[in-house]
């Protein structure tokens, strides 16, 4: 599901996403958290700090970037599997 939130800086924008995916891991989901890749790495030590060890196994921080490579890896180039 696609959830925007949107409002002006220092709202709690950022505590509300890292929220919803701390609740959502309580429940025993997984989350992927959708980033810039300037802001890849502060996301991931902040879902860190909010969600803790364990529970931040079940949650996954991605660039635009490496969302396209998992998605190629996934299905292959150019949406095709390569045969083997």
């Amino acid at each position: 599901m696609l959830k925007l939130i949107l409002g002006r800086a220092k709202t709690g924008k950022t505590a509300a996403v890292m929220e919803e995916i701390r609740k959502g891991l309580t429940g025993g989901g997984q989350s992927v958290l959708l980033v810039p890749e300037q802001y890849s790495h502060e996301a991931e030590r902040e879902l860190l700090s909010v969600c803790g060890d364990r529970m931040c196994l079940g949650a996954e921080v991605l660039s635009f970037t490496r969302l396209a490579a998992r998605v190629e890896a996934e299905l292959g180039v150019r949406g095709a599997k390569a045969l083997d």
